[in-house]
């Protein structure tokens, strides 16, 4: 069998959002920062991988997949986080998203 890696194009967009730290002080804040992450997964041939299975790296319950272009959008990630890319005979990809990139 052989194995190909997954080629992957993300586009991060973050959203801040506000919790409050506590009930007895809702004075007191903590900011946490998620994104909708929306990207293509494509072959090294250029060809859109169907079916690919997108999954937040601390999130086992987030999960997208890829449409017929290859396309998902997964929401709700934290940032910094990591996605992780993976499809029956190809290498799992580990992806690092911060706000407004992924490497």
């Amino acid at each position: 069998m052989r194995i190909y890696p997954i080629i992957v194009t993300l586009l991060c967009l973050g959203t801040p959002a506000v919790h409050p730290h506590s009930l007895a002080d809702s004075a007191r804040i903590q900011e946490a920062s998620t994104a909708k992450v929306s990207g293509t997964v494509v072959d090294t041939g250029g060809e859109p991988v169907i079916g690919a299975t997108i999954v937040q790296g601390d999130d086992p319950a987030n999960v997208a997949t890829t449409d017929a272009d290859g396309r998902f959008v997964l929401s709700g990630v934290g940032l910094p986080g990591k996605i992780n890319i993976s499809y029956i005979g190809y290498v799992t990809k580990v992806v690092d998203v911060s706000n407004g990139n992924a490497t």
